[in-house]
Parts: structure tokens; sequence; C-alpha cells
């Protein structure tokens, strides 16, 4: 068996939804611990289930390179101008699936500056680059 510092993200999500399922049998189906329990789940399982598509696969390899290149580091450089339709349509697709946010988002006047967020595919996409994230 694999050590816990060997596991894949998504591996490790498997094993917290075998053991907050193990924990929900404990609870009483009529409380609110239940209900959380089971909320979490459903968001480990959601999580998991989100596919990456290749394009969208290098357009994030291409934003988490931005936000590690050293250069304020851990900030998105990824403003989305010049884009084609194409690469616009993988742009919002990100967004929608949470994979990327615009960090600059509640700023007036402002240009874009995406960054990614930790989710089980970014992290296994970033350990495969080996990039710090």
């Amino acid at each position: 068996m694999k050590t816990e510092n060997t596991l894949t993200h998504a591996e490790q999500n498997v094993y917290v939804i075998k053991y907050l399922t193990r924990q929900r049998k404990h609870v009483s189906r009529n409380s609110r611990m239940y209900e959380f329990l089971t909320e979490l789940i459903d968001k480990r399982k959601k999580a998991l289930e989100i596919k990456v598509t290749e394009l969208e696969r290098e357009m994030l390899i291409e934003i988490m390179q931005g936000e590690n290149d050293g250069v304020g580091n851990g900030y998105g450089e990824f403003d989305g101008l010049g884009l084609t339709p194409e690469r616009k349509g993988v742009l919002s697709s990100l967004i929608k699936k949470g994979f990327v946010y615009n960090s600059m988002e509640d700023w007036e006047d402002e240009l874009a500056q995406y960054c990614t967020k930790q989710t089980p595919q970014t992290i296994e996409i970033a350990k495969s680059l080996n990039l710090n994230y």
C-alpha cells in the first residue's frame, strides 16, 4: 500500500470519502452532523468526477507556469487578452468548472488576471510538472 505522502490527490479524496462515510454511520440520520457529513461526501465525489480536456490542461499549464515564474510567485499573469474564440471558450470552461478564477474581478477598471484554484485535477497537473503549488 502507498503511504500518505505518495497518494495522488484523487486517491486521498477516495480515502476521505470512505472515512466520512464510516463516520456518518455512527450519527443519527436526523442530525445536522449527518447532513454536514453528507454534504462533504457529495462535494468530494463531485470534485473527482470533473474531467479536464487536453485543451483545458494546456491552458491550465500556461496559467500555472505564470504563477510559478518567480515574478510575484503565486499571482496570475494570464490576462486572457488576445485569445482566439476557441481559447476564450476554453478559459470560460475552466472558470465554469471551478479550476480558474479572475483575481481582479472585484477591482474596478483593472485588467483580468486569471489564477488557478487548488482542486484534485490542478494539483495532479502541478505535480506532473514539478511545480510548487
